[in-house]
């Protein structure tokens, strides 16, 4: 094609590569200069930048730059990593009365790297081995983990108190067994006692629920406050 050849051609292969570099889409190119997609490939991938795929271009076309991901596992990605365990996966960003918002994550460098640690599902969610051997390890300190436990009790953790019968209690519930269980692991860590039952876990009595207050709490403020009322009605001599 006569359009690509001379000084013409390298001319406007820089137009596409630069503008492509500073953030502008693929479609957005072969409308503005009538190219064909197979050939705007080949030009990008000729000057060794690597092709976005619809994520990456949505998120540099929101905030002008691709995602920088953090290497390691910090406290808010372990508290983002034990959120997705409690609630699921959810395709959009809606807000459903006060206290209730589901969001989504559109970006895959981030969905991949949240995967390198955990596996999600309902009924299969869980850290991989190797993950959790670290937060097993003495390299994680009980500081991290209430940070990052605090995201499941925040989705899937409630306080429950019965009048009548005198029951207070911080209850999280699951039909994942097996991550239950790495859960439960992780309190004992913590030195958090507790009771684990088929489909949950419990907290109760006022020395452990003071202590899950200061080690793990809620980051959910009607949640806090139901659990600082909670621990008041306790009598001490």
């Amino acid at each position: 094609m006569r359009r690509w050849d001379g000084s013409a051609g390298l001319a406007l292969e820089r137009k596409l590569v630069d503008e492509y570099r500073a953030g502008a889409s693929q479609e957005s190119l072969v409308v503005k200069y009538h190219v064909e997609w197979s050939k705007l490939g080949q030009v990008i991938r000729s000057h060794a930048i690597p092709i976005r795929n619809k994520s990456q271009q949505a998120f540099v076309g929101k905030y002008g730059r691709l995602p920088r991901i953090v290497s390691g596992l910090s406290d808010s990605k372990l508290y983002i990593i034990f959120t997705m365990f409690g609630d699921g996966l959810r395709p959009s960003l809606k807000v459903y009365g006060k206290n209730n918002i589901q969001a989504s994550i559109s970006s895959t460098d981030i969905w991949n790297d949240l995967h390198r640690y955990a596996i999600f599902g309902t009924r299969s969610w869980k850290f991989h081995d190797s993950t959790f051997q670290h937060l097993m390890s003495n390299n994680v300190s009980s500081s991290t983990l209430g940070q990052g436990l605090k995201g499941f009790f925040d989705a899937d953790g409630s306080v429950k108190y019965e009048v009548k019968r005198a029951s207070r209690q911080v209850n999280v519930s699951s039909v994942n067994p097996i991550g239950l269980n790495q859960v439960s692991l992780l309190l004992r860590k913590m030195g958090l006692p507790h009771s684990v039952y088929e489909n949950s876990i419990a907290i109760f009595g006022r020395r452990n629920l003071v202590d899950y207050q200061r080690k793990i709490g809620f980051g959910i403020g009607r949640k806090n406050e139901a659990l600082i009322n909670m621990i008041s009605t306790f009598h001490t001599k």
